[in-house]
C-alpha cells in the first residue's frame, strides 16, 4: 500500500509540473501541441537518469521499488502526456493538419526511446 500512495503523490506533483510547463511555454508562445512534446521528451531523459542514477540503490531513505513508484510511476508518469500528445494528433488528424501530426509524432514517439537512452547516459557519465 506504500506504493500507491507514492503514486498518487508523486503523479500529483508530475501532473502539477507538467501544467505548469505547458503554460510557461504558451505563455512565451509555444503552441500547446509543442510544448507538450517538449515536456514528453524532458520525461523521457529523466526517466532514463532516474532508472540509470537511483534505481540501483534507492532514493534517500526510499528503497529501490518505492522509489520507482514515487519518481518513474507517480511524478514522471504525471509530468508525461502521451494520452494528451495521443489526443491532439486525432483532433490534428481530423482536421486535416498533416504537417502538426507529423511534427507531433516524431518528437513524442520516435525521438522519445532516444531521449530516455540520452538521460541513462548523462545519469552514467555523472557516476
Amino acid at each position: 500500500m506504500p506504493e500507491a500512495a507514492l503514486v498518487f503523490a508523486g503523479g500529483a506533483l508530475g501532473s502539477a509540473v507538467r501544467y505548469a510547463s505547458l503554460r510557461l511555454g504558451t505563455r512565451f508562445g509555444m503552441h500547446a501541441s509543442l510544448a507538450l512534446a517538449a515536456i514528453n521528451l524532458a520525461g523521457c531523459v529523466l526517466a532514463g537518469a532516474v532508472a540509470t542514477s537511483f534505481m540501483r540503490t534507492g532514493f534517500g531513505e526510499l528503497d529501490a521499488d518505492l522509489a520507482r513508484a514515487l519518481l518513474l510511476g507517480g511524478m514522471l508518469g504525471g509530468f508525461t502526456t502521451f494520452s494528451a500528445v495521443s489526443l491532439e494528433v486525432a483532433a490534428a488528424a481530423r482536421g486535416g493538419q498533416r504537417r502538426r501530426i507529423l511534427i507531433e509524432t516524431v518528437a513524442s514517439v520516435v525521438l522519445a526511446a532516444p531521449m530516455a537512452r540520452l538521460g541513462m547516459l548523462l545519469a552514467g557519465a555523472s557516476a
